[in-house]
């Protein structure tokens, strides 16, 4: 590291009211490159007083983040704001595409951000799931170049995630709970569960790296060795696949495949078998394996086999037909007093993640009673990115009255003045500042409000609403398949305007009225709300996704 001394006393001369000080630190792996940064930034500190490297720094920012993915909103000023801050707080944690020298291997982003983890606070700068499952989407969304560089870190770490399934007698990558820059398995001591038993984790990551395929159909990716490594992102996919195979177990009595003692993203449940969440995620991953290698002309039938796929389609997936919701675990049976202090139902969002941002399909009857039910049993003064989960699963239902009062919730009780610093619960506890709920806060306008749905083949619209008290929003620099485009919003219109195009010939559908809209630079399309889909004419001829065999029908009387 490279600084200048700041003064521990500051005078004013005499007659003057002002002065300015200006402190510069350079740090980086290799010392020539820390010296040769800081002395660039000294060189904009001498001119004018530092003001020149401050004018650099804001023209850099206006063309480099702000135009390449934004969010504006008309009619909320404080809700723009705190929109811009959780934008702010993720791209100032990650790597920068625009600076001199080249950029080092990226280690992740923790809970807080660029935190203090000397004194065991703010998790200690350790990686979790939050990076995958929170922060990612909306990053993928806006810049697909960092989310890519999110999935470094991961394919970075294969090697210590082998070892991690190794140790517990399992075959292919496992990831651990918590890491940090070597990889391996940091979870203090004081959870020994959740070293143990958040396996989830792996499936998350499988599931960020599909939405990646799937928004950028990116095969160099695939099929290159990544991150200084001899693995490809194929190799990633199978590996993770492998691990969910020889995880799972067939239980002769229900002839279904059992993933037993797990903690699932609820913490409070330590050890469960069959975690309805973990189970789909696991079954996702083996299936988008095959995909993926069929999608880069590999024989997917060999690198995933029957067998396999047969597994994850007959996972438990515990479901109550006579009470017609998902049940967390086998043999879930909370009930909550929340007039005591002794809380025993379920800490964050868990079963309600299956419609989104899992999408699983299923009636509109069983997703309402998923909401209404994990509402009333989650901890009030539970994560921050607990309630955009809930909101989004009414949006879809078109209970707006609701979605709109948990959207509120999502992000007033936790933004904190004067700069929109979140904390993790609504006490103000937990890690500062949360960039965990400023992902899922994020994700919420992207793909709660701005209906997005990102399917492996398609990106898909939801009918596209206003958030409460605003007049207008504009989702700015989107990415899709190498197109960049802006969506726009207002009370009776949407407006699809093409930035730029890439490889891949991209078409708009609308239903109202029917009609098939070819994308090229330049074009505007405009449509009352509704729901719409944009899609690319080279389909890739893989075989479809499944996941997990269930039987929603009613019983009858």
């Amino acid at each position: 590291m490279y600084w200048n001394e700041m003064p521990t006393t500051f005078v004013l001369p005499q007659g003057q009211n002002s002065a300015r000080w200006t402190f510069v630190l350079s740090a980086d792996q290799q010392a020539t490159v820390a010296q040769e940064n800081f002395d660039r930034a000294f060189d904009f500190v001498a001119v004018d007083d530092s003001e020149g490297l401050h004018q650099n720094h804001s023209r850099i920012f206006r063309s480099w983040v702000w135009a390449k993915g934004d969010v504006e909103i008309q009619g909320d000023l404080y809700l723009q704001k705190v929109i811009r801050g959780c934008l702010y707080y993720l791209y100032t944690s990650l790597p920068s595409h625009s600076v001199h020298s080249p950029n080092n291997q990226f280690y992740g982003l923790s809970p807080g951000g660029l935190p203090n983890g000397a004194n065991n606070s703010d998790y200690q700068g350790h990686v979790f799931w939050d990076m995958e499952t929170w922060m990612y989407p909306g990053i993928l969304m806006l810049r697909p170049e960092l989310a890519r560089d999110m999935l470094s870190y991961r394919i970075h770490g294969i090697e210590a995630a082998f070892d991690r399934a190794a140790v517990g007698g399992y075959q292919g990558a496992r990831f651990p709970w918590e890491s940090a820059y070597t990889g391996i398995e940091v979870t203090p001591v004081i959870c020994p569960a959740c070293a143990e038993n958040q396996q989830h984790i792996t499936g998350d990551i499988a599931y960020a790296a599909r939405q990646y395929i799937s928004a950028t159909r990116d095969t160099t990716w695939l099929s290159t060795p990544q991150a200084g490594t001899i693995y490809t992102g194929l190799d990633f996919f199978l590996e993770m696949a492998r691990f969910w195979n020889s995880r799972a177990v067939f239980n002769s009595t229900t002839q279904r495949y059992d993933i037993n003692g797990v903690m699932p993203p609820d913490e409070h449940a330590e050890n469960v078998n069959n975690s309805v969440y973990t189970n789909l995620i696991a079954s996702y991953s083996v299936h988008f394996a095959r995909y993926a290698a069929c999608l880069i002309g590999q024989d997917y039938e060999t690198l995933v086999p029957d067998s396999w796929i047969s597994q994850a389609q007959n996972l438990a997936f515990p479901f109550n037909k006579p009470k017609r919701y998902h049940e967390e675990f086998d043999g879930y049976d909370y009930q909550v007093e929340t007039n005591t202090t002794d809380w025993r139902g379920v800490k964050q969002a868990d079963v309600v993640m299956l419609g989104f941002p899992l999408m699983w399909t299923m009636p509109d009857d069983v997703r309402e009673n998923d909401l209404l039910w994990y509402e009333t049993v989650t901890h009030p003064n539970g994560p921050a990115m607990t309630w955009g989960v809930f909101s989004t699963g009414w949006l879809d239902l078109q209970q707006f009255t609701k979605a709109d009062e948990l959207f509120n919730k999502a992000y007033n009780s936790y933004a904190r003045e004067p700069f929109k610093v979140w904390t993790e619960v609504q006490s103000g506890d937990g890690a500062v500042n949360f960039i965990t709920g400023m992902g899922g806060f994020l994700q919420t306008i992207l793909f709660g409000y701005g209906g997005m749905r990102l399917d492996v083949e398609e990106l898909r619209f939801q009918t596209p609403r206003l958030p409460p008290g605003t007049t207008s929003m504009t989702l700015r620099n989107l990415n899709y398949m190498e197109m960049e485009f802006d969506l726009a919003l207002n009370s009776t219109s949407v407006t699809v305007a093409v930035i730029s195009t890439g490889s891949h010939p991209l078409f708009l559908n609308t239903t109202n009225p029917v009609e098939e809209i070819p994308l090229t630079s330049g074009i505007s399309v405009s449509f009352y709300p509704q729901e719409f889909t944009i899609f690319a004419a080279d389909d890739s001829n893989c075989p479809m996704l499944t996941a997990i065999n269930v039987d929603y029908s009613t019983t009858k009387k």
